[in-house]
């Protein structure tokens, strides 16, 4: 579709897209319930089932009513801006990997259709990571642990990026970025609905998550400029290092807080269940 309407085939590929999300995006508000217990496409026992498996996980099976006293609980929340600040160092290597990743690996010495091509394990590995983690994240009841290994694992995909020059090994450095970037993502996008209760508090708080996070999005993009592959883009693989090493503070501060918080609570819970047990004598 090059030049059709003066207009580049790159441009017409972003116009598609926009185009096809906004007509899915429609059909979305028309199709998608409310509230699980309005979802017209289970039967009654299904319904019950998926409200049951909700209200055990949290509180997303019940009905509430739009209240700015919510708003204001997440935008004054430290927690919520911490996940938000976490998501942040992940969003700028995953959306400056996942864009330039052709062009990470035609900086390799590939041609431009064998650097695309050379896109599909990568992300194939990442897709196995994901389902498997986040199984194992469900299956043992734990975030932060797995979203370390995973920054863990993208910083080594980088180290091999920028201490070898051999294609072979920096194309294996590719898949150990991709999928460390990848399942860390996934894991911080879930991790605010666990633990920020009240519909609209945790509506606000992914919103928040994601905004901010799309701030590093934004420089992400814009540090992996054409002129740095002759350098096969080594400033910003170092750069991404950083950011990964800073999201991983962050949720070694999240770590610490909410044990710190958990005992708290337990404290607390320990302290009126004695003082219910003495009255009742």
């Amino acid at each position: 579709m090059d030049g059709v309407g003066g207009r580049k085939g790159w441009q017409w590929i972003f116009i598609i897209e926009g185009l096809l999300t906004i007509v899915v995006s429609g059909l979305a508000y028309l199709v998608v319930p409310t509230w699980s217990h309005k979802a017209k496409f289970l039967t009654d026992p299904e319904r019950e089932r998926l409200l049951e498996r909700l209200n055990a996980d949290s509180d997303a099976g019940s009905i509430e009513k739009f209240n700015w006293y919510y708003v204001q609980q997440a935008v004054t929340d430290p927690l919520v801006w911490e996940y938000a600040v976490v998501f942040h160092g992940f969003a700028f290597v995953l959306y400056s990997l996942s864009l330039f990743l052709p062009s990470i690996i035609q900086g390799l010495g590939y041609a431009s259709w064998q650097a695309q091509l050379l896109t599909i394990p990568p992300d194939t590995l990442a897709s196995i990571s994901i389902w498997f983690t986040v199984w194992l994240s469900s299956k043992y009841d734990r975030r932060v642990l797995f979203i370390i290994t995973a920054a863990g694992m993208a910083i080594i995909g980088y180290i091999i990026l920028l201490a070898t020059k051999t294609p072979g090994a920096q194309y294996v450095g590719v898949h150990f970025a991709a999928a460390g970037i990848y399942t860390g993502n996934a894991l911080l996008l879930s991790w605010p609905g666990e633990n920020v209760s009240v519909q609209t508090k945790h509506a606000i708080a992914v919103a928040m998550q994601i905004t901010i996070g799309d701030v590093g999005a934004i420089a992400g993009v814009l540090m992996h400029r054409p002129s740095l592959s002759a350098t096969q883009f080594r400033t910003p693989h170092i750069i991404a290092i950083g950011y990964l090493l800073f999201a991983i503070l962050v949720t070694s501060y999240l770590w610490w807080w909410m044990n710190k918080e958990n005992t708290r609570r337990t404290e607390i819970l320990k302290s009126q269940q004695a003082k219910r047990g003495r009255q009742s004598r």
